[in-house]
């Protein structure tokens, strides 16, 4: 190219570069389509995709297996992998849930699952695949189950919860199903509940074991469980001052290519909060999120703005405020009987509003019946209406004035709370600590290491909570803590101006294993150190909440004893106030003093534990004796009270006697006083007079009455005495008597009384009659005895009579079988008393000459 011709075209280039840089592209095609807002945007709303077997008799694969510690070769094991996603459970049964052996609080099951004998079916792995396509935008999953008693639990061959033992996590083991009696919720932490992300765009698997541990009275199975997830929500709730707000700014891109580097702008009142910039690809909404807390009352004017384009809506911040009053706040009634309070409560407020009300004061050892008519009342701004408190004291209720508290409080009541003392968890706060060898350091009754001035000697070490063995839901230890042992700590802290917490709450959370005594400033504020009130740590354990008015300005102590008696240890502890949210805009809920009297009843009821008592005499008297008061044969009757009424009360008691000449009364309590819901005994002494015989019988009628009751209240029963006689255990002791050899067919028989029998003055000596029996040999010279035959039977007033049944060459044998007063017969069996042969040849003699 010639220089010429290029100094020709140079001009027109320049031209050209000129004229293209002075075009301006046109601004991308974006809509602010929203602008939304949440007070509620961690909760979001519920969205079920796993349904219960209870509400929609959702099939599973299952199969039972028995106890996996058995012989496999005999018994069926549980496979191993069971939860994998790509276990191959084709060849299942597959039936709807629940699984159980009878209904549960009209539940029936789907599946029958019975445990047999020796261990047999007692697990059973259920398997639920279902179609997850990803289309919500998770902040939360939760599976909830009803079971009994253990179960592990798996969402795509990830663990939920192993609850094969009691001890692996609170709530493992349950013995009665309940819907729901395990409601796990993902919180971050190991084995919390089911992370959302496990959920993948396809098949999933949910993958159950149900464990019945098959032994002592516990004979029910149950599992059923649903899968939810909560999806974020712009529920656009009323806002109320103090209220955390998401807004959620959607932005949509009407352009065939993404939109990069576009910046966005959000104003409130005219004032640029904040800006971002943002990619959206094409044809797509983008939403962009910020968080914002207003600061003040009114209505707020939000603009979104990008590009040329600007979007604005007002949003409304309103309080919540309320006045209640009660017509008549004294009511007297008895016991059992309605008693209504009248109150009257109006919104005002500048937002609607929904009220419930709270009593306190109701004594908690009584069963008294509580409503509120209706118990969730609905009020717009400048709207009043009444609510009726309905209360039946129960019978049990002692009599007496009542003063209850009540207090109503707003659908938006919230609170903010201030952190007083960090947990070490979230800022490893240290505490001085000291841990013994197995026993207390300080007995129960020693609090001193409790309060502010104590000071701890060289044992006591500074160092950081939470102080344990081993990890709690991925929170690591930062002091080691082992042994089972009493672990003692303290902790100071300092309060500049305790005007900052006049109107506040104080809570003092708790994450401990196992029993402990928490104490602010020498104050118990909670104990569970007894047997029995142990737990497991969780963050947290117990949350107490108690009245500001313990802190003190300047110096404070936190002071707890932990004891561990087994498995892991685990302390960690935060204080905090907790202030209302009302108080941003001055406003404070009331609390009302009601009082309920409750009028006195007067019942009481008798019970005569002995009502009849055969009297022993200890000693045989002498007329003497009687005469000079030395008489002892004496008895005491207790006759019991109960007051069945619901005061204290006296009682006036008189005894009236049926038989004054063979009994006497001697004392008895003629006034007693029980105290409400006490027994009391009342004594009554009465003698044996001399002229007593066993047939007499002293009837005592023993009248109470009421002393205080103005209606007449009188009750009696009636105690009898009798002489006690010995009842006789001896039967007679007897024997007959006849010559041993007789030459007649015609002899005397003779009866005794036995010496030993006659003589005994108790047992003894009252032999009835006699039964003479007699046996004979038929001429057998004795070889052979034929049975036993009664030849008589004779009163004791005889003692002897003529046998006439004598033959020739013949032996008899006599016994006498007495009886006496009492019924008892004399033993005699195998046994004779006599012996006589009859021989009725004529005598021979042989003279030798």
């Amino acid at each position: 190219m010639s220089l010429g011709r290029f100094s020709m075209l140079l001009p027109v280039f320049i031209i050209s570069m000129i004229c293209l840089g002075g075009v301006k592209a046109e601004d991308p095609e974006i809509d602010i389509s929203a602008i939304k807002y949440t007070n509620d945007f961690e909760n979001g709303d519920p969205i079920t995709i796993v349904f219960s077997g209870k509400d929609d008799a959702t099939a599973y694969n299952y199969n039972f297996y028995d106890d996996d510690d058995d012989d496999c070769d005999q018994q069926s094991c549980i496979p191993e992998n069971w939860y994998a996603v790509d276990f191959d459970d084709s060849n299942w049964n597959s039936s709807a849930a629940p699984f159980g052996n009878d209904e549960l609080d009209g539940v029936s099951p789907g599946t029958i699952w019975e445990t047999e004998d020796g261990g047999l079916k007692d697990y059973l792995i259920i398997r639920h695949h279902f179609t997850y396509s990803n289309e919500y935008e998770v902040i939360s999953a939760t599976l909830n189950l009803a079971h009994n008693n253990y179960y592990v639990a798996y969402l795509n061959g990830n663990l939920i919860r192993d609850c094969d033992y009691y001890q692996n996590h609170d709530g493992c083991y349950e013995g009665d199903a309940a819907y729901w009696d395990n409601v796990l919720t993902y919180d971050g932490s190991s084995e919390s509940g089911p992370n959302p992300d496990w959920l993948v765009n396809g098949d999933n698997v949910l993958a159950i074991l149900a464990i019945d541990i098959t032994y002592g009275q516990d004979t029910d199975q149950w599992i059923d469980v649903e899968l939810v997830v909560n999806i974020q929500a712009w529920k656009e709730n009323p806002i109320v001052l103090g209220d955390d707000l998401v807004l959620g700014i959607d932005f949509f891109n009407n352009e065939e290519s993404n939109v990069n580097d576009l910046n966005v702008t959000l104003e409130i009142e005219g004032t640029e909060f904040a800006n971002q910039t943002i990619e959206i690809e094409a044809n797509k909404t983008y939403q962009w999120t910020i968080e914002w807390t207003p600061d003040r009352l009114g209505e707020f004017n939000v603009t979104a703005k990008v590009l040329n384009e600007s979007l604005t809506r007002f949003i409304h911040v309103g309080y919540y405020a309320y006045n209640f009053s009660v017509d008549d706040d004294y009511l007297v009634g008895n016991t059992s009987e309605l008693l209504t309070y009248n109150i009257t409560i109006s919104n005002e407020g500048d937002v609607d509003d929904n009220y419930t009300f709270q009593l306190f004061g109701v004594p908690v050892a009584d069963d008294w019946d509580v409503e509120f008519v209706p118990n969730i009342i609905n009020l717009a701004p400048g709207e009043t209406a009444t609510v009726k408190l309905e209360i039946t004291p129960d019978n049990g209720t002692f009599s007496g004035v009542y003063e209850l508290t009540l207090t109503a409080r707003s659908q938006y009541h919230g609170e903010i709370e201030n952190m007083i003392v960090q947990s070490g968890r979230d800022n490893e706060t240290e505490w001085k600590w000291v841990n013994s060898t197995g026993s207390r350091l300080y007995e129960a009754d020693n609090t001193t290491w409790t309060e502010i001035d104590f000071e701890p000697d060289s044992n006591w070490t500074l160092a950081p909570a939470p102080f344990g063995d081993d990890d709690l839901g991925g929170v690591d230890y930062n002091t080691e803590w082992t042994g089972n042992n009493y672990a003692y700590f303290r902790h100071i802290f300092y309060i500049e101006d305790l005007n900052d917490y006049e109107k506040d709450t104080l809570s003092l959370n708790m994450a401990a294993n196992n029993y402990g005594t928490y104490y602010l400033n020498g104050e118990e504020i909670f104990d569970d150190l007894g047997w029995g009130g142990g737990h497991y740590a969780q963050y947290w354990n117990e949350e107490i909440k108690f009245n500001s008015s313990l802190l003190k300005e300047g110096k404070n102590v936190l002071a707890s004893v932990v004891r561990e008696t087994g498995n892991t240890q685990w302390f960690d502890e935060e204080l905090v106030s907790v202030t209302p949210k009302s108080s941003a805009w001055g406003f404070q809920p009331d609390y009302l003093s009601l009082k309920l009297e409750v009028l006195p009843v007067y019942a009481f009821e008798l019970v005569a534990p002995i009502d009849e008592k055969a009297v022993a005499e200890d000693e045989q008297w002498e007329d003497d004796d009687w005469a000079e008061g030395d008489a002892n044969w004496t008895y005491e009757f207790d006759i019991w009270a109960y007051n069945r009424g619901n005061i204290g009360d006296s009682y006036e008691i008189n005894v009236t006697l049926n038989d004054t000449v063979n009994f006497s009364i001697v004392d008895f309590d003629s006034i007693i006083h029980a105290d409400f819901d006490e027994e009391v005994t009342i004594g009554l002494t009465i003698v044996l007079n001399p002229s007593v015989t066993e047939f007499s019988v002293g009837e005592f009628n023993v009248s109470v009455t009421s002393m205080n009751s103005t209606d007449e209240i009188s009750l009696w029963t009636v105690v009898k005495a009798r002489l006690y006689v010995i009842q006789d255990t001896l039967p007679p002791g007897t024997y007959a008597q006849t010559p041993s050899l007789v030459n007649s067919s015609s002899f005397v028989v003779e009866w005794y009384v036995e010496d030993w029998y006659k003589d005994n003055e108790i047992l003894g000596n009252d032999t009835k009659y006699f039964i003479i029996e007699y046996m004979t040999d038929n001429g057998t010279d004795g070889q052979t005895w034929g049975e036993w035959t009664v030849w008589g039977n004779f009163s004791s007033e005889l003692e002897s009579g003529i046998f006439t049944y004598g033959f020739d060459g013949y032996r008899y044998r006599f016994r006498s079988v007495g009886g006496d007063d009492a019924g008892l017969i004399e033993n005699k069996e195998d046994r004779y008393d006599s012996e006589t042969r009859v021989d009725l040849t004529a005598p021979y003699a042989v003279l030798g000459l």
